[in-house]
């Protein structure tokens, strides 16, 4: 199918999560930018790895998107907590098997809402004097989409009070009031039934949680949506196996 995917939007979206959401955030950027416009994208803390033969972005902002929004990428390979926050929290390599992460900081969340980025603007009565175009801070978000690390997590270690936890700290350190999380697929991280059992009971909490989540009005988190990325990805390879 020969077609391109255009989306428009003033929101101010942050992707949140491991690898998977760093690629969650590469199609939807695509798709908000358009050809011309890549330079609005911003990396500001990135990895690479030995012979820079690819890297891992870990703090990026495309801003202005179509639409005058925001997108934004926080690479975590945890779901966000009080146990894994650091003063500290580098843009480094870690060990998959060796559970190694570096954790997040309040630092990394700060340098995402203060980012300033410019609006190029044609009408020389709104540059400053050196004839600049205006440059706005990126300021709280309105949304993050959730992408729970499973593979850096075990399934044990994904329970209903860190996903509570990470939710409400999305919102003290972005000021998101939706948090859309996204269900988990089939993957090289499900190794027997047993796990993809786990997996079910995940995507099945998160649906719960979403379906009772109760809001106060003007305070904290108010929506809590499931993107079906889970259903939707086994429902290709199922539909591929039976051709």
């Amino acid at each position: 199918l020969n077609f391109t995917t255009t989306i428009a939007t003033d929101l101010k979206i942050i992707h949140l999560g491991d690898s998977l959401g760093q690629q969650f955030v590469q199609g939807f950027d695509a798709s908000v930018l358009g050809k011309g416009y890549e330079s609005n994208r911003v990396v500001l803390q990135e990895y690479f790895y030995e012979g820079k033969i690819y890297s891992h972005n870990c703090l990026s902002v495309a801003a202005p998107i179509r639409g005058g929004g925001v997108s934004s990428y926080w690479r975590v390979t945890d779901l966000i907590s009080e146990i894994n926050r650091r003063k500290e929290a580098a843009c480094a390599k870690e060990e998959l098997q060796l559970k190694q992460r570096v954790g997040w900081s309040m630092k990394q969340s700060i340098a995402l809402v203060d980012h300033k980025y410019y609006v190029n603007v044609s009408d020389d009565a709104t540059k400053d004097k050196m004839g600049q175009s205006p440059s706005f801070p990126v300021g709280k978000f309105d949304s993050v989409v959730m992408r729970i690390p499973h593979g850096w997590m075990d399934i044990p270690d994904i329970t209903r009070e860190r996903l509570l936890e990470a939710i409400h700290l999305s919102h003290e350190n972005l000021g998101v009031q939706t948090v859309i999380i996204t269900t988990l697929p089939l993957n090289n991280n499900v190794l027997d039934a047993s796990d993809w059992r786990g997996i079910n009971k995940i995507n099945e909490m998160i649906r719960d949680i979403a379906q009772t989540w109760t809001s106060v009005p003007g305070k904290g988190v108010q929506w809590v949506l499931v993107l079906e990325f889970g259903d939707f990805t086994n429902q290709i390879l199922w539909k591929n196996a039976q051709q």
